[in-house]
Parts: C-alpha cells; structure tokens; sequence
C-alpha cells in the first residue's frame, strides 16, 4: 500500500453497478484509482495504476475475471484479486487454482467487501517496485 488509503481497481462490465462500488468503496475511505469494464482492459489498467488490490466481476465480455486473473498473477509482483460473482458454485476452487485471493458472492454487503479488501491488502506482499512495467 502506498500511504494510509488501500488503492483499488474495480473491474465490471456493469457500468451502473460500478458507479455504486466506487461511491460506496469511497465513502468507506478507500482510494479507486482506476476502472475497467472487461478483463482486457483491466490487464492494462492493473499495470497502469498498480493497485493494491482488484475488485473484479467474473462474468464480463471479452475476457471473463478467472481469465483475466491468470494473466495477472503471471506478471511481477501481482496484486491480491477478489473476484465477485452472482454463481460462486463450483468458482471457489477454479478461481483459486489461478491465484484469485478471494471469491464473493455479488449482493453482500459493502462492510464483507470492504473487510476483503483489507484483508487481502494486510495480507498481500510489500512491493519493492510498482507493479506497473
């Protein structure tokens, strides 16, 4: 984390409900530093912005988030990704197996997405360089 703020990408392809994570994910004091509606332009947001953390949908076009957070992890110094899905039925275990930090079910409440953000922020290794190439 760079300063006190956990900086955030949010990644859905949902444009209203992204507007609604990223006033909430605010007024919780969490610092959005960039978004991205698919999987492929959340790659080259992530090594724009260099976040702490990655809110992602699963099911987007173009590239879905299990895809998406493959390619992520293979890079340097990956950011922790939480993935939010409608079905986490049979998720949990492909999202892990790609390094997906954490699965929540779409509909919980900001305070459970807020405290997985935290945790994977705590928990996530401190980067020596920005992610960013």
């Amino acid at each position: 984390m760079t300063g006190s703020r956990i900086r955030l990408l949010i990644v859905e392809d949902h444009d209203s409900y992204r507007r609604i994570l990223r006033r909430m994910l605010e007024a919780e004091g969490l610092e959005v530093v960039g978004e991205a509606g698919d999987g492929c332009a959340a790659i080259v947001a992530a090594r724009h912005y260099a976040p702490d953390v990655i809110l992602s949908d699963y099911h987007m076009p173009i590239m879905d988030g299990i895809a998406m957070a493959r390619l992520i992890k293979a890079g340097p110094q990956p950011p922790p990704i939480i993935l939010l899905s409608s079905e986490t039925w049979g998720l949990i275990d492909r999202a892990r197996t790609v390094g997906i930090d954490q699965v929540l079910e779409k509909g919980c409440t900001i305070t459970s997405i807020c405290a997985a953000i935290h945790q994977a922020a705590r928990q996530a290794p401190p980067k020596s360089t920005p992610w960013a190439a």
